[in-house]
């Protein structure tokens, strides 16, 4: 099988992964899915990724990944397991905007404003 088979395969069956993936998740009422936004977020980040990266990807890790049986979901469950410092970043970035916005409106740190 040629390299462009196996990526429309590849392809194939990360669609369908994902196709049944949103099928399960809209199953659930409101409050169920509004508690897996991140998951669903990040599952579709992963299919996208992957759609993305099987350009690239070589034939012989094409022909495992395909065979590999819920790809998606075990990408997400070691994204889960894996540290990540996006809290950190945010935190940080927060923590800079609101220096920021004190210094335009100088603010002082009893709350007074000096314009």
């Amino acid at each position: 099988m040629e390299q462009e088979e196996l990526r429309k395969l590849f392809c194939a069956k990360i669609s369908l992964e994902i196709k049944h993936f949103k099928e399960d998740i809209v199953q659930n009422d409101r409050e169920k899915v509004y508690a897996n936004a991140y998951r669903i977020d990040c599952m579709i980040n992963i299919y996208e990724l992957l759609f993305d990266m099987s350009q690239k990807i070589e034939e012989k890790t094409l022909k495992i990944l395909l065979v590999f049986p819920g790809l998606l979901a075990f990408l997400y469950d070691r994204w889960m397991k894996t540290e990540d410092f996006q809290t950190e970043e945010l935190w940080n970035c927060m923590m800079n905007c609101i220096s920021e916005m004190k210094q335009k409106y100088r603010i002082t740190e009893k709350g007074d404003s000096a314009a």
